[in-house]
């Protein structure tokens, strides 16, 4: 009995030792493949926003008497594509942390306030686009870092606005789901095509041509980033067209772990 318990203690112990083997190797694969995506985002999707910056800042800099609206449409192309540019630098920077092993450090917060955050923000850059919010009379409190789970909504409310083309609502609901809290973000645009919905998230879409102050080149990294920050919290993020038109992205976050992130 004594070798036969010896025995299958050194399996389960070798086999344990084998799983976190396994699971750091998956954890630096996905890394890798993480921070390979972001090279050839940054090397393909950064060059052009730059050369339109530059080329039109130049152009109104060499005009000797350009007109009033020649000069503000190059000017608004310039400030959309550095505002691009500027989601762009803060995607980057929250994926590099994140692939890096840093951890993140998550407080109690109340989910109202950061959404309502992030619609100040949305409002500001997309006034002609009505914004609801819909969340639930009792506080919603969830451990999370605020300024991630922000930017979380920044990218799903600007990826409804660039890629549904005709969306004139986007509408954010918030509701307690069994020990989780989803949100929601959902536009009256024209939805994702369903050969894409598998690939949302992968980072590799480029969806339409790049061109001057459009924001076709935000897709990919932005849904992206949403995951990797969703899975760093220990929850999770879907989407879906809707049945009258429109697509809608839903992530949940638990609330009710330690806020100690593992």
């Amino acid at each position: 009995t004594f070798i036969t318990m010896l025995a299958v203690s050194i399996a389960a112990s070798m086999l344990a030792t084998g799983l976190k083997e396994k699971d750091r190797y998956i954890r630096e694969t996905e890394a890798e493949k993480m921070r390979s995506m972001l090279l050839r985002s940054v090397s393909h999707d950064l060059r052009t926003p730059l050369t339109t910056i530059d080329g039109s800042i130049s152009a109104v800099l060499a005009a000797s008497d350009p007109s009033d609206e020649a000069c503000r449409e190059l000017l608004e192309n310039a400030k959309k594509d550095s505002e691009w540019m500027y989601r762009m630098v803060e995607n980057l920077l929250s994926v590099t942390q994140l692939s890096g092993g840093l951890s993140i450090v998550k407080k109690l917060e109340l989910v109202e306030e950061v959404i309502g955050e992030a619609a100040v923000t949305f409002e500001k850059a997309h006034p002609e686009v009505r914004l609801y919010i819909q969340c639930p009379e009792a506080p919603l409190f969830v451990p999370m870092d605020a300024l991630l789970v922000k930017q979380v909504l920044m990218n799903l409310m600007e990826n409804a606005v660039q890629h549904g083309k005709t969306t004139t609502v986007v509408t954010v609901f918030a509701e307690e789901v069994g020990n989780s809290v989803s949100v929601s973000v959902r536009d009256d645009g024209q939805g994702i095509d369903p050969s894409l919905l598998s690939r949302v998230f992968s980072g590799s879409l480029q969806i339409g041509d790049p061109k001057p102050g459009s924001g076709n080149r935000f897709m990919g990294l932005g849904l992206a980033v949403c995951r990797t920050i969703m899975t760093a919290h220990g929850g999770d993020i879907s989407c879906r067209n809707l049945p009258r038109g429109g697509a809608e992205f839903t992530f949940t976050l638990p609330k009710g772990e330690s806020l100690d992130h593992p």
